[in-house]
């Protein structure tokens, strides 16, 4: 029978760790506190939905907080085709009961 691993006994086992990055606070500090509480290399993947963000920027933040790696995913029309479509389609909902489509429709707003 296998001995069960206490924490500590996982924490030294990691050597990397992937984290999805927003580039925010959060993120931000979830990254360096993976790093010091693993001692593990952490890999910073951000997602490209189509924001309009600079996700260089974005990379810069990753690397200057200590990320080993920090990569983009370009993930505009799988977000698009997977989740906007299908949500339009269905007269999805905001939180505040607006309809998705009435709220913002595409196009009309540039941030």
């Amino acid at each position: 029978m296998r001995k069960a691993r206490t924490g500590d006994e996982r924490r030294m086992e990691a050597k990397k760790i992937v984290l999805a990055y927003s580039g925010g606070l959060d993120t931000s500090a979830l990254l360096k506190y993976l790093q010091e509480m693993y001692h593990a290399g952490i890999i910073a993947v951000t997602a490209d939905v189509g924001e309009g963000r600079d996700l260089d920027e974005v990379r810069e933040r990753a690397l200057k907080v200590g990320a080993l790696e920090a990569h983009t995913l370009d993930l505009k029309d799988e977000f698009a085709e997977s989740y906007v479509l299908p949500a339009l389609k269905i007269n999805a909902l905001y939180v505040n009961g607006a309809r998705v489509l009435d709220s913002r429709p595409a196009g009309l707003y540039h941030d």
